[in-house]
This record gives structure tokens, sequence and C-alpha cells, in this order.
């Protein structure tokens, strides 16, 4: 998995623990809060192992970040889902 080096640094050197709220590629808290928001629904975060999630990405006329829907596609995965990109 590609690492964050500005993130990478901050835990080298810090004397406090650091939470990626959201950098340049990932956005963690986003796609845990949503991945609590499936878990609930289903019962527990048990229940999501092999359910399908699909992320529809389309490009915007603005560049805009990658962290959310890389962590959106991450996180689902980590907890057991299928999961599918759709994007043109």
């Amino acid at each position: 998995m590609k690492k964050d080096e500005a993130i990478s640094q901050l835990v080298k050197y810090a004397e406090k623990p650091v939470i990626n709220m959201e950098s340049n590629l990932f956005h963690p808290c986003q796609s845990m809060a949503d991945t609590q928001t499936m878990a609930e629904h289903f019962g527990g975060v048990e229940n999501l192992k092999n359910k399908k999630y699909v992320l529809s990405w389309a490009p915007h006329p603005k560049a805009l970040p990658l962290a959310t829907p890389h962590s959106q596609l991450l996180t689902p995965n980590i907890f057991g889902m299928n999961v599918t990109l759709a994007c043109p």
C-alpha cells in the first residue's frame, strides 16, 4: 500500500499520538465513520463480511484530492466486504 510520507514523518518525530484526519492520500476517519454506519445497519461489524460494496466515482471538472475514494476502497476491504469501483 502506498505510504503517506508527510504523515509518516509526523509520526516519526511526534511525542504524542498522531491521528490522520485527512491527508493527500487517505481520509481514514471518514471511512471509519462510514463503516460504523454500515455495521450499525447490518447488526455488527462481523456482518459486513462478504457484503457487496460499490463505490461510483466520476471525474470532476476541478481536480479534487483522491483521499476519500482511496479510503472508501480500502476500509470496506479490511472488513471483508467485496469492493467494486464503478467509474467511467
